[in-house]
């Protein structure tokens, strides 16, 4: 009995850290529209919504159009590359995503690995 009580606050400790932090997931294709190099981040604009999965502008769409890759991203300068290069060639990527961040006082997914 102790074990499956064990168990069950060990879940729900998993799924409280999950909500917390932000749901996780792939975007989709997401055709780039606009880059914006900022201080300390890139902002990725996508010519149609895609899928997600933290629901960051809270309408319950879990639809955004806006992708944020933080300089603190592991390959942040390959990633940087990568999207200017897919801009260029307009081709379609995916971002895995992991929680929200805030610009110009609207949150936005945060983008941590590239797909192309």
């Amino acid at each position: 009995m102790k074990i499956i009580i064990f168990c069950l606050i060990g879940l729900v400790a998993v799924i409280l850290s999950f909500a917390i932090e932000g749901a996780t997931g792939g975007s989709g294709y997401v055709k780039i529209k606009t880059l914006r190099v900022g201080s300390g981040f890139v902002r990725i604009t996508g010519e149609w919504q895609f899928s997600d999965p933290s629901d960051c502008d809270g309408s319950g769409t879990n639809k955004n159009s806006v992708v944020l890759v933080l300089e603190e991203t592991q390959s942040y300068n390959e990633m940087v590359s990568f999207l200017l290069a897919a801009r260029m060639s307009d081709s379609p990527v995916q971002f895995w995503l992991n929680g929200c961040e805030i610009d110009s006082g609207k949150s936005y997914p945060k983008g941590t690995f590239l797909y192309l």
